[in-house]
């Protein structure tokens, strides 16, 4: 099983992903993490929440609350997800999945804004928001 481990400076909301870590603030457990070079599965939001596509489901984990949400869940003909990222005002997420669709979620409301069809099969996996 993928870990993903988060660890914040001081206190604050800076979080870093790296393997040399000595100690973390939380350890979340990825089932389904695709580890892959081409592919952007995590995005940290100027909100602190952290973004998550395990597979087919992107996850949103709040990191003032450390309560964990499931923003959709992507129908296996256009699954799986291959990209997410935030936009900078920390409420709207872009999701680009292997089907070449982009979708803009509005994750206040957990409701998709905009499905866009990318003529590049490509972009997809290299999405970013707004």
């Amino acid at each position: 099983m993928q870990r993903v481990v988060v660890a914040w400076e001081n206190g604050g909301s800076l979080m870093r992903l790296n393997q040399n870590v000595q100690s973390a603030e939380r350890t979340l457990d990825a089932p389904e993490l695709v580890d892959d070079y081409y592919l952007n599965l995590l995005d940290w939001g100027s909100n602190n929440v952290l973004s998550i596509a395990l597979g087919d489901t992107l996850y949103l984990w709040d990191a003032s609350s450390g309560s964990t949400s499931e923003l959709v869940t992507i129908d296996e003909d256009s699954g799986p997800i291959t990209s997410v990222s935030w936009a900078p005002d920390g409420r709207h997420i872009a999701v680009g999945l292997n089907s070449s669709d982009v979708q803009l979620w509005d994750t206040s409301s957990n409701r998709l804004v905009r499905n866009s069809v990318l003529l590049h099969p490509k972009t997809a996996m290299h999405v970013h928001c707004c």
